[in-house]
This record gives C-alpha cells, sequence and structure tokens, in this order.
C-alpha cells in the first residue's frame, strides 16, 4: 500500500512541478511579445515609418505574438514536456 501512495505522491509532484515550468514559461513568452510589440513601436515611430503607415501598430502586434509563439514552443519542448525517443520531431511537432 506504501508504494502505491509513494507512486502518487511522485506523479503529483511530476505534475505540480510540469505545471509550474509552463507557467513560467508564460510568463517569459509574455514579457517576449509585450517587449518585442514596444520595440516594434519605437522601431516605426523613431525612423518615421509611422506618419505614412499607420497600420505599423498591427504589425508591431503581429511580430510579438510570433516571436512569442516560437519562444513558447522552444521552451515548452526543452523544459516542460518530456521528449517521446519513439517520435521524430516532425511527428511530434504535428
Amino acid at each position: 500500500m506504501q508504494k502505491k501512495e509513494m507512486e502518487r505522491d511522485g506523479m503529483k509532484k511530476g505534475l505540480l512541478g510540469q505545471i509550474t515550468k509552463f507557467g513560467l514559461v508564460g510568463v517569459l513568452c509574455f514579457f517576449v511579445d509585450y517587449f518585442t510589440y514596444r520595440l516594434g513601436n519605437c522601431f516605426f515611430e523613431t525612423t518615421g515609418i509611422a506618419a505614412s503607415f499607420p497600420a505599423y501598430v498591427y504589425v508591431s502586434q503581429a511580430l510579438g505574438f510570433t516571436d512569442s509563439v516560437i519562444v513558447n514552443y522552444l521552451l515548452s519542448m526543452k523544459y516542460v514536456f518530456a521528449r517521446k525517443d519513439n517520435l521524430s520531431r516532425k511527428e511530434e511537432f504535428s
């Protein structure tokens, strides 16, 4: 009976650790998104492009989102989720 309880406790700790890592990666990616957006806005405003291209805000948002999704995927695959040895990276992605 104790062995099953120990296994359950180990699974709970593993799951809690995975949830914590997932949350930390999410917070980090929020900052990647935000700072990429701000950097894009600063670039467009200081170069003068913003005056002739009012949709620059949407471009900055798209760049921030794209960067954060890529960083989220890479960090999640490296630190959050366990890699399955029987699958290639391409199969894991899909």
